[in-house]
């Protein structure tokens, strides 16, 4: 039987105990907020709800994402136990954890020529992420081999639909993932600009007045393209919001299987609060 890990990062949302039920390791990012600095795990250093309260008040948290030696570091000390790596990493487009594992995989595959390590970009993040990971974990537990796996995850990757409905866009700006920006009179007016994530990048695909109007815009574009099973939920430190975006997805006989996530704080800190995630193939 082979014997590898699958890893993901904190930008999923997975929770440590959703990672011990499926078997996979989260890498947690830092986020550093007003001079101080909180690892993306749980919520054992921050709470969610006064981490989206600091950024509300006008706190500019900062995610510090792993160097390549960091990478090193995780992946060695799984690599001398004799076990193999697939790492799924949020989108390289977004952020440089993904450029950073693959030139920690080249050094240690000099190493260590007996195992095998292998980067995949997700090209998504967030609750997209999760998706892919829980169905990597979920065919790794049916005893599915190293390579079939990474097969499984590049189709995914390619095929997984990942949507936001933001507060205020002015947060993925300052990240420098989107362009453009929003007068404050349009945040006032709860103008919620709709995102997806299309090849890795952030991309603007409408501005919808009020949650209600954004979340049924994102379950209108679900039922054309059609649910293959599961959806992956999460919000900004509101549970309420969650459930009401599960309810209006059973309202439309669209999914099966719900997965309602946390937003943490890494992803936190460029989509900001009040906002919506969904996900799925």
């Amino acid at each position: 039987m082979e014997s590898y890990i699958i890893i993901t990062d904190s930008c999923s949302e997975i929770t440590s105990n959703m990672a011990k039920k499926l078997g996979i390791s989260v890498i947690p990012f830092t986020v550093r907020l007003s001079d101080k600095d909180y690892l993306s795990n749980d919520e054992t250093e921050i709470t969610y709800t006064q981490f989206f309260s600091s950024v509300k008040s006008g706190l500019f948290p900062v995610p510090l994402i792993p160097d390549k030696e960091s990478y090193m570091k995780i992946f060695e000390s799984i690599l001398a136990e004799g076990k193999d790596i697939i790492y799924l990493s949020v989108s390289g487009k977004l952020l440089p954890g993904f450029s950073n594992a693959c030139e920690a995989k080249k050094l240690l595959e000099t190493k260590y020529p007996d195992r095998r390590i292998s980067v995949l970009d997700t090209k998504t993040a967030s609750v997209g992420e999760a998706l892919i990971a829980v169905r990597a974990a979920e065919k790794m537990k049916e005893g599915a081999g190293f390579e079939e796996v990474i097969s499984a995850v590049e189709k995914m990757a390619e095929a997984v639909s990942t949507w936001f409905y933001v507060e205020d866009i002015n947060h993925l700006k300052r990240c420098g993932m989107v362009s453009v920006s929003e007068p404050s009179p349009a945040v006032a007016m709860k103008v919620r600009p709709i995102l997806a994530i299309e090849d890795g990048s952030v991309v603007i695909k409408s501005k919808m007045r009020g949650n209600a109007n954004a979340e049924k815009y994102i379950i209108d574009k679900a039922v054309e393209k059609g649910i293959d099973k599961t959806v992956l939920i999460s919000s900004a430190a509101n549970d309420e919001r969650s459930e009401r975006i599960k309810e209006s997805f059973l309202e439309r006989n669209a999914g099966e299987e719900f997965i309602i996530l946390p937003m943490g704080i890494t992803s936190g800190s460029f989509f900001g609060p009040g906002t919506g995630a969904v996900a799925y193939l």
